[in-house]
């Protein structure tokens, strides 16, 4: 360590002359030659969305499948700022090509995206923990030498990004109402389907309204049963008083076989008849039922489906702006780069590694490397082929 110290002893003048020509060179480069750029930012908010119908059953189902919460819609800011369609119209309004002098380089669109990086940027403020992060805000940076143009490239840039969000918004509003409406129109359909089968069914097996029907023939079970029963007190009683067989007690065995005959089919028959056999009413009522319920989900549906509708064709009509400015850019006043003296600073400190790397090299060279038997025979074997 002392051998090197005393080596750099030795070059001390090389050195002070090294700092004295890096420091003026610095000092011309960093506060005459490099360019000013001055910078214009704007801060916007993210869009919220907002599910239609905050009552509805369909916000589980239907609007989630199109609307996107929070995390995707900065994702699509992000993408939409980064997109290459992006790019190439903020280079070719403001000619980037000429300002980077790219204009007769074959490959001048990638390059330029390259270097445009450093002067169009968007930043975003976060907010949660526990890894749970949520964007808040996104800014747009913009730099040029211009503060005019760093103005304007500000708003151009916000004024693509909401443009190309408006857009995504209103074809996602576009397909989730024809997704909508091609729902509604396949229940409708099956709705129209179902009152059909419905309408089938009551005519073929004349059950209108089985509950009523029922009731009906019960109370007409009940009234022939109550008349049967007095018709065999009748014969009862006409058994006591005559011996042999009346022309009364003939005719009220006649009635009294009618009513059993019908209180039969009021029991156990299988023919459609508005008075409906106890026998068919059971397996009737359960299909009668099953049908009016799937009538009834599918009114509700529709209805349902009416409502969303209409809250789609109001999402598709809206053409406002989703992205909300909440600090306008302003023409800068001041420069924003470069730092002058932390690039003369960078140059000063990076010029010094670089010949102190270059010195610890001689050293070592001239110190373990120079005399080494390995540098001796290849010195020795080049000299001997020359």
């Amino acid at each position: 360590m002392l051998d090197f110290l005393i080596f750099l002893i030795r070059r001390k003048y090389i050195l002070l002359l090294n700092f004295i020509f890096v420091t003026i060179v610095a000092v011309l480069y960093s506060f005459f030659i490099s360019k000013i750029e001055y910078c214009s930012q704007l801060t916007f908010l993210p869009p919220e969305e907002n599910n239609s119908l905050p009552n509805s059953v369909l916000n589980l189902s239907i609007s989630n499948l199109f609307s996107s919460s929070t995390s995707q819609s900065t994702d699509k800011i992000e993408t939409a700022f980064n997109s290459k369609q992006t790019k190439r119209k903020i280079i070719e309004h403001f000619d980037f090509y000429k300002t980077f002098k790219l204009e007769k380089n074959a490959n001048r669109f990638e390059n330029a995206v390259k270097r445009l990086n450093k002067y169009v940027q968007l930043n975003s403020v976060e907010k949660g923990g526990m890894g749970f992060q949520d964007i808040v805000s996104f800014t747009i940076k913009c730099y040029h030498a211009s503060p005019d143009t760093a103005y304007q490239m500000a708003n151009y840039t916000f004024s693509l990004l909401d443009s190309i969000i408006n857009r995504i918004s209103i074809d996602m509003a576009y397909r989730n109402r024809k997704f909508i409406q091609d729902q509604l129109n396949f229940n409708k359909e099956k709705l129209d389907s179902l009152q059909f089968s419905f309408n089938e069914f009551k005519n073929r097996n004349k059950a209108y309204d089985i509950p009523e029907q029922l009731k009906l023939s019960l109370k007409t079970y009940a009234d022939i049963k109550a008349t049967s029963l007095l018709n065999e007190i009748k014969l009862q009683s006409l058994g006591q008083e005559f011996t042999g067989m009346t022309p009364e007690q003939d005719e009220l065995n006649k009635t009294l076989q009618l009513y059993q005959h019908k209180l039969k089919q009021l029991e156990k028959s299988d023919s459609a008849n508005i008075l409906i056999s106890f026998k068919r009413s059971s397996s009737l009522f359960s299909q009668y039922t099953n049908i009016i319920r799937e009538i009834e989900i599918q009114n509700q549906l529709i209805l349902l489906l009416h409502r969303e509708l209409e809250q789609a064709k109001i999402k598709e009509a809206n053409n406002t702006s989703s992205l909300i400015i909440i600090d306008q850019p302003y023409i800068p006043e001041y420069k924003a780069r470069p730092k002058r003296i932390v690039l003369l600073l960078l140059i000063l400190f990076t010029e010094h590694v670089f010949v102190f790397i270059i010195l610890i090299y001689i050293y070592y060279y001239s110190r373990h490397m120079r005399n080494s038997s390995v540098i001796l025979k290849i010195k020795n074997e080049f000299t001997r082929k020359h």
